[in-house]
């Protein structure tokens, strides 16, 4: 997936959503095992479907607005990386991932959606 900032697409002062979509060939995932997709960076808040099923944001660590382990329909962060358990959504073969980046505010960069790499991994 490539990461391009909303502004390096030329939506410099663009509101609202955008979605980054690819198609992925993968090894199924072995019994046992769990598969990520981490997203390097983004510019708002990042809602993740595989294969058309929307995968939730499982919260790592305790916040102001929600407690570890709570499950939320969107990574919401500034700069900062998030992982998302697609275990259950992969399948051996062509894989479709859309990611719906949302800016509800402009920063000063005017950056705006992905703004770092995204990779779908598996625990040995």
């Amino acid at each position: 997936m490539v990461e391009e900032t909303w502004s390096t697409l030329g939506h410099h002062n663009t509101m609202g959503r955008m979605a980054y979509r690819t198609k992925v060939n993968l090894a199924a995932v072995p019994a046992g095992k769990k598969a990520f997709l981490w997203v390097g960076s983004t510019d708002g808040s990042a809602r993740l479907f595989v294969n058309g099923q929307h995968v939730n944001y499982i919260v790592p660590m305790k916040t102001r607005r929600h407690e570890k382990g709570d499950e939320v329909e969107a990574f919401s962060g500034y700069c900062q990386p998030a992982q998302f358990d697609v275990t259950a959504v992969l399948k051996g073969g062509t894989n479709q991932i859309t990611i719906l980046c949302e800016r509800t505010w402009l920063n000063e960069l005017g950056t705006g959606g992905l703004m770092g790499p995204v990779v779908v991994y598996r625990k040995k």
